[in-house]
C-alpha cells in the first residue's frame, strides 16, 4: 500500500494513476489519512464497489451500536423500539393502501 500526499495526487497526476491502476492507496493532508483509493477497472468495478458499500455499512453498525452503548440503550430496549417502529409503518401501510 503506497501513502501519497495530496500535492502527490494533483501534481503527479501520471504517477499517481499508475500506482494506484496497481495497489490501494492512502491520501495523506497533512500527514493524516483522508482517503483511500482502491484500484478499479472493467473486470472487477461492481464486486469493489460491493464490498467498500458492506464495509459502511458494518461500520455504520458499530458505530450506532457504540452510541447505543454510551448512552445506555440495551438490546431489549432496542428491539422494542424497533417493534414500535414496525407497527407505526405498517398502520400508515393500512391507511395508504399499500
Amino acid at each position: 500500500m503506497k501513502f501519497l500526499t495530496v500535492r502527490d495526487f494533483v501534481v503527479n497526476q501520471k504517477k499517481t494513476r499508475q500506482t494506484i491502476s496497481k495497489e490501494q492507496a492512502i491520501i495523506t493532508y497533512n500527514g493524516k489519512p483522508i482517503a483511500l483509493l482502491n484500484p478499479l477497472n472493467e473486470d472487477n468495478f461492481e464486486n469493489v464497489v460491493r464490498e467498500q458499500s458492506s464495509q459502511w455499512a458494518l461500520q455504520a453498525m458499530e458505530n450506532m451500536q457504540k452510541t447505543a452503548m454510551k448512552h445506555g440503550i440495551t438490546e431489549k430496549d432496542a428491539e422494542k423500539e424497533i417493534q414500535a417502529v414496525r407497527k407505526l409503518r405498517a398502520k400508515k401501510n393500512v391507511k395508504s393502501g399499500t
